[in-house]
């Protein structure tokens, strides 16, 4: 049995292989839908955009298929809501559950519900900051704090600034920020609609540099994907429905990028981004400027980014008269 990156309260696990006579197979969409003869789109419309589990009479195994896009957490809780499925016999081959389709989902929610209380609840939630470091398992006198102050007090410094513009705009848009932020996915947030979001953040003051003011520019570098099963994806691409470019627009070290009214947001498709600027890895503000993205101030942000067409509609273009005497 198979247990793809899943790790079970103790005792479960033995229970759960007890329960199920068969090979357990956790695959993405992306693995099973060639050997289905499907496309991606295919297999979400004919069997859910989510995930879902069925029995292979071929492997004589059990088989999970999950949509690899969706958040860490969220594919968690579908893979243990189908072992559900798998675990009180509801896809066993020959079976005939005389339970409802209704009872059967409510049935494998419990199930996810009581597994994911045990494992998500704990170990994927934010920290306090009032962990303490022990030696020996006594304290060691610095609380998890102490090493946030000393490590993340430079909020100009740009790596650290990228990340507290993600958090800014996923507090804008109400995105669940006491589970820990994710860096190695396809995109940055998704907003309670769905939307896929990319952040990007510049700023004219550096901690680097004291003396001058920097050129705004933000990244717009295609990338590959990465899932740990798949390793690194071949399709080099731009994966967000959309970017929200944040601006950290103060010119006055006085002042801080913890005042939120400093702060500049421009909404673009990605459509728009990927016509108008192809492969390009970088834009500049007055390029950007030029593509007509949606202004926002931190109030109005997530009005804009649930409510902006994601159609590929390209900035109008520019004519010039010229006269001649």
């Amino acid at each position: 049995m198979e247990f793809y990156r899943f790790r079970f309260p103790a005792g479960c696990d033995k229970k759960i292989r007890g329960q199920i006579d068969h090979d357990l197979h956790i695959v993405t969409y992306h693995s099973i839908s060639p050997k289905m003869g499907l496309s991606l789109t295919q297999t979400a419309q004919y069997f859910s955009k989510k995930a879902f589990s069925f029995y292979s009479k071929r492997l004589s195994a059990y088989v999970i298929a999950y949509n690899s896009n969706l958040p860490l957490l969220e594919i968690i809780y579908l893979v243990f809501h189908e072992l559900g499925h798998v675990y009180f016999g509801h896809i066993a081959p020959g079976g005939n559950t005389v339970a409802t389709l209704k009872q059967q989902e409510s049935a494998a929610d419990n199930f996810a519900a009581f597994i994911f209380s045990k494992i998500g609840g704990t170990k994927m939630q934010t920290l306090t900051g009032n962990e303490h470091f022990t030696y020996d398992g006594m304290p060691a006198g610095m609380l998890l704090n102490d090493f946030w102050a000393w490590n993340s007090s430079d909020l100009l410094n740009n790596t650290l600034r990228g990340a507290l513009a993600e958090f800014i705009v996923a507090s804008a848009l109400d995105i669940d920020t006491t589970v820990a932020r994710q860096d190695w996915t396809a995109y940055d947030l998704l907003s309670p609609s769905g939307r896929k979001i990319e952040v990007k953040c510049s700023a004219y003051l550096q901690s680097w540099n004291p003396d001058r003011l920097s050129k705004i520019q933000f990244s717009i570098r295609p990338s590959r994907s990465w899932d740990a099963e798949n390793d690194y994806s071949a399709d080099l691409k731009r994966w967000s429905d959309l970017y929200v470019f944040c601006l950290y627009a103060s010119k006055d070290r006085s002042e801080t990028p913890l005042q939120l009214e400093r702060w500049e947001f421009y909404v673009l498709p990605t459509d728009v981004l990927n016509q108008s600027c192809g492969n390009q890895k970088s834009i500049s503000l007055n390029s950007l400027l030029s593509l007509c993205p949606t202004k926002s101030n931190y109030e109005d942000l997530q009005g804009v980014v649930e409510n902006i067409s994601l159609g590929s509609t390209p900035p109008p273009k520019k004519f010039y008269i010229i006269f001649k005497y």
